[in-house]
C-alpha cells in the first residue's frame, strides 16, 4: 500500500509540474481537455513504446506496447457493435415500436433473447412457416415451385435458388408495364465454397427434429446423404458459370421466358404473374440477368422433380432462419459457447439485412450531433483545396480534377438523409403490435419494408455490418461505386467526438480522407496516364522498388497530399504539445495518430507495419518532426513522390 501511494504521489507531482510549467514565448499549447481527446491520448499512451527509436522503425515505436491480441480496427469494431446494440436496446425501451427504429430494436431484442438468453422460439417459427404454407420437413403433396419461391421471398426475404423481384415504380423503364427481375438466387454466390446447402449431418438432424416438433414420428423424406448428393448436382451445374460472362436477356416476355425454362411452360408463368402480382400477361416484361443460370435451374428441376425442388428450397430457407430460433441450433451453425460475444453481431447483421439503414438511425442521431458533423465537414472540405493544388502542380496528372472526383456534399449524404429518411419510414408504419417472438418480428419487419417499397417511399438497403466485419482497415472509399462516402459505421473510429486537436483529426480523419480521394483519383486516371501512375506507384512498393504496391493500406501518397497543408495548419514551434502524457508536439501527434490506426499485433500485421513505415520513410515532414538524421531507416536520402 505504501509503494502504491508513492507511485501515485509521483504521477501527481509530474502532472502538476507539467500543468504549471508556463509555455515558452511564442508557443501555443494545444489543450487536450475534452473526454474525446483525453480518451484518444490514453489509447496512444497504451500503445507507444518510447524505449524504441522512432527513426529506426516507427511502427514498432507507435505500436510496441500494444498488448491486445486484436488490431486497433478489430477492437474499435467490437466497441461499435456493443454501442450499436446498446442504442437499440435503449430505443426499444423508449419507443415500444412506435417508430421504424423501434421495430428494428424489437427485431434485435428478440434475436438476442434467443442467442444470448436461450429463450427458444420454435413454436413461433412453426407458426410463420405454416403462414407461408410450408409443410417442411414433410413433402408437399401439391408442389408448386414458383409459388413456394414467391412465398418464401414474401414472408422471409430469402431467395436461395431463384430471385424473382418486381421492380418498384421508380425503377421502371416503362410505367405501363409490369417489370420484373429474374436472377440467380443468393446461393449462387455461395457455391464457391463447399457445403452450400448449409448442411452437415449434425446440423441437419438437429434442425429437422426441432422444426418437426416433439410429436413428430416419421423420418424426413430426404436424408442427409440425399442433401449432399443434391448439393453436388448444384455445384456441377453452377460452377462452370463462374468463368463465363453472364448472358443477359432484358425485357423478355413470358413466351420467350418459357423457351428458356421449358419445364414450367408458358401457362404456368402467366398464372404465376397473375396470381401473385395481379399482372396481366400482355404487360409483363422480365429482365433475365443470367440466361445460363435459369436454364441450369430449369434442368435441375426436371432432374430432381418438382416435389424435391420445393423441399430443398424450403430447407434452404429453414436452414437460414432456424439458428435464430434456437440457441441449440445456433451452436451447430454460427456461434460457439461464447454467445454473449458473438451473438450481437449476428443479430445486428440480421436486423440490417431486413431493415437496412433504419437499424442505424437512432445510433447516428446520437453519435453524429451537429457539432461533430460540422467539425468533420470543416476538416474534410478544407482539404480539397490543397489536394487540388497538388494535383494541378503535377507535370503529368492534369486531370481529373479533385473537385470532379469528390462531391463534398455527397460525402455527408447518408448523414443528411437520416432524419428525412426516418420520418418517411415512420409515416409508413402501420403494424405497431409488439412481440417477443423473433419469428413474428422477422415476418413483420419484412412486411413493413415491402410496404414501404411498394408505396414508393425512400428505403436504403445496406450491408455495412457485413462489410466492416470482412474488412481489416478503415476506409471511406467504396470500390463498388468508386465513390467517397462517410458511412454510418464511421463512428467506430475513436475520434468522432467534438474537441480533438488538429494533429489527431488530421492524422486520423485527414489521412483516411486523403487516402479515399487518392483511390478515387486512381480509379479515374485515363489510359494516357496509366503507365505514368504505375511507374510512380512502383517506387512506393518497398526500399528496392520491386515489391507489390497495395492501394488498400497505402498511406504514403496521402501523406504527400497533406504535408504542405500540415505545415500551414499545425504549430511550427517545438513546444506545442498535447497537454496530456505522452507529451508530443502536434506534428508528432499527427504521425502517431496516422500509424496508430494500423496497429495490428497479429502475425498478419506485417502489411500494416509496412504501410506505416513506407509512408513516413517518404515524408519530408516526418524526419523534421522526429529529428531523424539523413540515412536512418525512416529518413532515406532517396524519397518517392507521386505528384
Amino acid at each position: 500500500m505504501a509503494s502504491t501511494s508513492i507511485v501515485i504521489a509521483f504521477f501527481v507531482f509530474v502532472a502538476l509540474a507539467f500543468a504549471t510549467r508556463p509555455p515558452e514565448p511564442g508557443q501555443r499549447l494545444e489543450r487536450c481537455d475534452t473526454p474525446a481527446c483525453r480518451g484518444f491520448a490514453q489509447l496512444l499512451a497504451a500503445s507507444v513504446d518510447t524505449a524504441k527509436e522512432p527513426c529506426d522503425n516507427f511502427y514498432r515505436f507507435v505500436c510496441g506496447k500494444r498488448k491486445s491480441s486484436h488490431s486497433v480496427y478489430e477492437e474499435q469494431l467490437s466497441y461499435f457493435f456493443e454501442d450499436l446494440a446498446t442504442v437499440l436496446r435503449d430505443t426499444r425501451a423508449l419507443t415500444d415500436e412506435q417508430t421504424v427504429s423501434g421495430k428494428a430494436a424489437s427485431l434485435y431484442a428478440s434475436c438476442e433473447s434467443v442467442l444470448v438468453g436461450g429463450n427458444e422460439d420454435l413454436d413461433g417459427f412453426r407458426e410463420v412457416l405454416r403462414g407461408a404454407q410450408l409443410v417442411w420437413p414433410m413433402l408437399d403433396i401439391a408442389p408448386d415451385l414458383l409459388a413456394t419461391t414467391f412465398r418464401i421471398k414474401k414472408h422471409f426475404d430469402i431467395t436461395s435458388l431463384l430471385k424473382i423481384t418486381r421492380l418498384a415504380r421508380a425503377a421502371r423503364t416503362y410505367s405501363e408495364a409490369w417489370q420484373f427481375l429474374l436472377e440467380p438466387g443468393d446461393i449462387f454466390g455461395l457455391t464457391r465454397r463447399r457445403n452450400v446447402a448449409h448442411a452437415n449431418s449434425k446440423f441437419y438432424s438437429v434442425v429437422v427434429s426441432a422444426v418437426a416438433g416433439p410429436n413428430a414420428s416419421a423420418e424426413p423424406p430426404l436424408s442427409y446423404n440425399d442433401i449432399a448428393g443434391i448439393e453436388e448436382d448444384l455445384l456441377d451445374a453452377v460452377t462452370p458459370l463462374f468463368s463465363k460472362k453472364p448472358v443477359e436477356s432484358p425485357w423478355t416476355d413470358i413466351g420467350n421466358l418459357s423457351v428458356m425454362m421449358p419445364y414450367f411452360g408458358e401457362q404456368r408463368w402467366r398464372d404465376f404473374f397473375a396470381n401473385h402480382f395481379g399482372a396481366s400477361d400482355g404487360t409483363v416484361v422480365i429482365n433475365v440477368t443470367n440466361v445460363d443460370y435459369v436454364s441450369a435451374y430449369d434442368n435441375l428441376t426436371q432432374k430432381w422433380n418438382e416435389s424435391t425442388m420445393v423441399w430443398c428450397t424450403s430447407w434452404l430457407a429453414v436452414a437460414e432462419m432456424a439458428p435464430y430460433m434456437s440457441k441449440n441450433i445456433a451452436l451447430h451453425r454460427f456461434i460457439d459457447e461464447a454467445t454473449v460475444d458473438s451473438a450481437p453481431r449476428h443479430c445486428l447483421e440480421l436486423s440490417e439485412r431486413i431493415l437496412g439503414a433504419a437499424v442505424f438511425s437512432s445510433f447516428v442521431n446520437k453519435t453524429f450531433v451537429v457539432e461533430v458533423v460540422e467539425d468533420i465537414r470543416r476538416a474534410t472540405v478544407a482539404l480539397l483545396a490543397p489536394f487540388q493544388d497538388k494535383n494541378v502542380k503535377s507535370a503529368w496528372l492534369v486531370s481529373p480534377s479533385v473537385y470532379e472526383v469528390v462531391n463534398a456534399s455527397e460525402f455527408f449524404w447518408m448523414l443528411q438523409q437520416v432524419d428525412a429518411y426516418q420520418r418517411e419510414l415512420d409515416a409508413s408504419l402501420v403494424d405497431r403490435n409488439g412481440t417477443d417472438s423473433i419469428a413474428r418480428n422477422w415476418v413483420s419487419a419484412v412486411r413493413l419494408r415491402d410496404r414501404i417499397v411498394d408505396g414508393g417511399a425512400f428505403f436504403v438497403r445496406t450491408a455495412y455490418l457485413e462489410d466492416v466485419y470482412e474488412e481489416s482497415s478503415y476506409s471511406f472509399f467504396s470500390s463498388r461505386s468508386s465513390s467517397i462516402r462517410l458511412p454510418l459505421y464511421a463512428s467506430m473510429l475513436p475520434i468522432y467526438e467534438y474537441g480533438l486537436t488538429e494533429g489527431i483529426k488530421l492524422g486520423t480523419l485527414g489521412v483516411l480522407f486523403a487516402q479515399a480521394v487518392f483511390m478515387a483519383l486512381l480509379a479515374r486516371i485515363g489510359p494516357d496516364n496509366t503507365s505514368a501512375s504505375n511507374d510512380r506507384l512502383r517506387c512506393f512498393s518497398g526500399p528496392s522498388g520491386n515489391g507489390t504496391y497495395s492501394r488498400e493500406y497505402d498511406r504514403a501518397v496521402p501523406l504527400e497530399m497533406l504535408e504542405e497543408f500540415l505545415e500551414r495548419v499545425l504549430p511550427s514551434t517545438r513546444g506545442s504539445q498535447l497537454d496530456l502524457p505522452p507529451r508530443f508536439e502536434e506534428t508528432q501527434t499527427f504521425f502517431l495518430s496516422m500509424c496508430y490506426l494500423l496497429c495490428n499485433p497479429d502475425v498478419g500485421g506485417a502489411k500494416f507495419e509496412r504501410a506505416c513505415n513506407e509512408a513516413v520513410r517518404h515524408s519530408r515532414l516526418f524526419s523534421k518532426a522526429f529529428n531523424c538524421s539523413l540515412g536512418t531507416n525512416m529518413n532515406p536520402p532517396d524519397k518517392c513522390e507521386f505528384f
